[in-house]
């Protein structure tokens, strides 16, 4: 019953010998630094990692002949196939005659422990709570997974359950940031886009987008839990939901803030949001949009709609601009035959100074951006085809099962654009929603790809019925444009 967990050699913090209640047999169990060492008498031998402890309690003393005390570990370990599993070490103390001398010893064992796995910060997670998201699970996720483990690891919160539209982007606008340790939603990501943009629009914006931002899945996409726990290397996808919300109730419980990039838009009239997410137009937009009236399947709307788009395939004409990434200022489109223009005879992007777009309601001045009315600066490149997929993504993952651009980083200081050009086959559209379960998306012959600073879309076809998508909430219809914020807001990992 041993592990691949090595333990240093060096001397533990502190040591002592138990009963195990689940073995029947002696255990002497050892804390060191990094790791819980577990060595029993019949010469099996167990080690977890400090950072696997998600709390440790002792039991209430009810029979006064009893001299035993109990110290109960709760474990959250990966197990086979990377999973994580919760394991309970119930392990009885009872070296001297009286009950208050081995106390005293437990108590002092368990202070060790409590030492190593409990966060400096003990301000509350503020919960945002949607009862009406996706399949309508929200509450009892955070009755029965949520609360369930951050009671035993000690965490505390405040919950504020949304009654209607922008109900949290409103209450992100007044609430004193300082007071919450990292917010928390649990709902889709419209959820988590209000709050960002709520917060953002505060006089005090950027001392208020430093309260890092999490996410327990509760939605039918769920795109930033999903990246997290992707970029954390844990096994989640084709989990239940509530097992989800489990793990990511023990991530934020463990969690650190991180910086994470934010892609700030304007749109067609004008007014700036800020995106968390993705950018998406044409089908991939008109899935999400008008599978929305099947919210109440959670994520297997969206193969519903793809499905039902695909019958009647849009095509959509249009104008895609971009600053390519330093990596990819030499970038070509997979089919050499398709032309990609360069831009002349205007600025570069480096040469903008007094035409430079600026956002009145943060103050900030764009790098790349020019108003939305004038021409692209010469150093971006412009694609105008007609397409069937368009995506700018800011995540790996755009939904539990949806692996977009598995290298995509929370702060990589660059947004991905995606899209699929008029001529892509039905069916080979559709085994992209395959191969995006799979990480292959980017490898799908009739995908196009680039690692973009900054973009614009022009729609041209003049659809009145057209979609854009913005975090999964609808934006008017126009031409938009993004510049990449480094490091801009922070999220909890």
């Amino acid at each position: 019953m041993k592990n691949s967990h090595q333990i240093p050699n060096t001397s533990p913090i502190i040591e002592e010998e138990f009963f195990s209640k689940e073995t029947k047999i002696h255990v002497r169990v050892a804390i060191f630094r990094e790791f819980l060492k577990l060595n029993f008498s019949n010469k099996n031998e167990i080690n977890y990692q400090v950072k696997d402890i998600i709390g440790c309690y002792i039991d209430e003393p009810y029979a006064l002949n009893d001299h035993a005390v109990t110290l109960n570990i709760y474990t959250f370990p990966k197990q086979d196939g990377n999973k994580r599993e919760k394991i309970v070490f119930q392990l009885s103390y009872d070296k001297y005659n009286k009950k208050f001398t081995n106390l005293k010893k437990v108590v002092n064992f368990k202070k060790h422990i409590d030492h190593l796995i409990v966060t400096k910060d003990q301000r509350p997670f503020l919960v945002f709570l949607n009862p009406n998201s996706g399949s309508g699970k929200a509450s009892k996720l955070m009755l029965y997974q949520v609360v369930s483990m951050w009671k035993l690891a000690n965490v505390k919160f405040k919950i504020i359950e949304t009654n209607f539209a922008n109900h949290a982007k409103e209450v992100s606008q007044k609430i004193e940031v300082g007071n919450y340790r990292g917010i928390i939603v649990i709902s889709g990501d419209g959820l988590v886009f209000e709050v960002l943009n709520g917060l953002l629009s505060r006089p005090d914006w950027k001392d208020a987008i430093k309260v890092p931002i999490g996410q327990i899945a509760a939605g039918s996409a769920n795109g930033l839990s999903s990246s997290i726990a992707f970029l954390s290397n844990e096994n989640f996808m084709y989990d239940k939901i509530e097992n989800f919300a489990t793990l990511m109730s023990f991530m934020y419980a463990k969690s650190n803030p991180v910086p994470m990039d934010l892609v700030s838009i304007q749109l067609q009239n004008q007014t700036f949001v800020n995106s968390f997410l993705n950018v998406e137009w044409a089908m991939v937009a008109d899935v999400d949009f008008e599978s929305e009236q099947f919210r109440f399947l959670g994520g297997f709307r969206f193969v519903l709609g793809a499905i039902r788009r695909l019958m009647n395939l849009r095509k959509y004409r249009g104008r895609i601009s971009f600053l390519p990434a330093d990596e990819m200022k030499n970038y070509t489109p997979k089919d050499s035959n398709l032309k990609v223009l360069r831009n002349t005879g205007n600025y570069s992007s480096e040469e903008l100074e007094e035409k430079r777009l600026v956002n009145p309601e943060l103050n900030i001045e764009y790098r790349f951006l020019k108003p939305l009315d004038e021409k692209v600066p010469n150093d971006w490149l412009t694609i105008e085809d007609s397409f069937v997929m368009f995506a700018a993504v800011n995540l790996p993952l755009m939904g539990i099962d949806f692996i977009i651009s598995p290298e995509t980083k929370l702060n990589d200081g660059s947004i991905m654009l995606t899209f699929v050009r008029d001529g892509a086959p039905k069916l080979r559209i559709l085994e992209l929603f395959n191969d995006a379960a799979k990480g292959k998306f980017l490898e799908n012959k009739y995908i196009e790809f680039v690692k973009v600073k900054a973009f614009r879309l022009e729609p041209l076809d003049g659809h009145e019925c057209g979609n854009i998508m913005i975090d999964g909430e609808r934006v008017p219809y126009g031409p938009i444009q993004g510049e990449v914020l480094p490091q801009f807001a922070r999220a909890l990992q």
